[in-house]
């Protein structure tokens, strides 16, 4: 008997893209200088092998990519879960006030978007993506025999990271 046949789908397109700035906070509380990147987003979709006529929609899988890239494309990324940030800073009630050990920010709230996350850097943005992606293409996805689902995001042509999701 063979074993069974996998499959990995790939959808890696320049349109997936988002330029965002942001700072990384290190676990000692130090941090890198507000900077921006022009990130780019790979899928990686491993599946057992489909039946005769079934297909993966991947039109479902782009569109999904595409919302998330434009959700953070242009703003300011920052961790919602930092315990070096902190935020309600006195300042304009229409900007995002905080602060990170002596470093003071306000930043318009329309241009900030807050990430699950304690930090950002590409190992957390691709979690996050990774996590907000399949919580909303699982309904889709959950009716084909897919084993993991990888994002990777980078910040530069060789340099990212890649968070997997493996099917229990």
């Amino acid at each position: 008997m063979s074993p069974a046949a996998l499959s990995t789908i790939v959808i890696e397109k320049e349109s997936l893209k988002f330029s965002s700035a942001h700072l990384t906070i290190f676990p000692d509380g130090s941090k890198e200088r507000l900077h921006g990147h022009n990130y780019q987003v790979r899928l990686e979709l491993q599946t057992e092998r489909l039946a005769a006529g079934q297909m993966i929609p991947f039109s479902v899988l782009k569109t999904e990519l595409k919302r998330l890239c434009d959700a953070w494309d242009e703003y300011v990324l920052l961790p919602a879960h930092s315990p070096f940030l902190k935020r309600g800073e006195t300042g304009p009630e229409t900007n995002e006030n905080f602060r990170i050990g002596t470093d003071y920010y306000s930043l318009p709230k329309s241009e900030v978007v807050w990430l699950d996350c304690e930090t950002i850097s590409c190992e957390r943005l691709s979690e996050v993506f990774l996590r907000e992606f399949h919580a909303a293409v699982a309904i889709t996805l959950d009716t084909y025999p897919w084993k993991s689902i990888s994002i990777q995001v980078r910040e530069s042509p060789h340099q990212g990271a890649t968070a997997t999701h493996v099917r229990h």
